[in-house]
């Protein structure tokens, strides 16, 4: 009678077990660990737009409250040669006014420009505000 080797189905050693249950366990502790960077990262963010959202409320309300304390008024000034609407705004936007991209959109709407040329000779309204008294 020969003796045959009787192939027997492949079962895992224990070996090889443990370390299958050792691999997934780890899996699951690094899911774990992403999910709560994850969750800390959104609370963080969360917490930034919070705070910017609140310091750029306050801000707006101090602009609308030195703009209640001041007087606006209109001046008149005749354009002399190399003047621009962007030095004219540096010498005339002061504390309670925008900034000057929006002080030149103003003097633009007031005096009827539609383009940033202005003219030697010619004549400027501008806004300025003076304080209450």
């Amino acid at each position: 009678m020969k003796n045959y080797n009787v192939c027997q189905p492949s079962v895992f050693s224990q070996k090889a077990i443990d370390h299958m249950f050792v691999y997934k366990k780890s899996g699951k502790k690094r899911r774990k660990f992403f999910q709560s960077i994850v969750f800390v990262f959104l609370i963080v963010l969360c917490s930034g737009i919070l705070i910017g959202a609140n310091i750029a409320s306050a801000n707006a309300k101090d602009k609308v409250i030195q703009a209640e304390q001041n007087e606006l008024y209109y001046k008149t000034i005749q354009i002399q040669e190399g003047d621009t609407l962007w030095e004219l705004a540096d010498d005339y936007v002061k504390a309670g006014m925008s900034s000057k991209a929006e002080y030149m959109k103003q003097i633009k709407e007031i005096n009827h420009i539609y383009d940033d040329n202005i003219y030697a000779g010619s004549y400027l309204v501008l806004p300025y505000y003076q304080p209450n008294l």
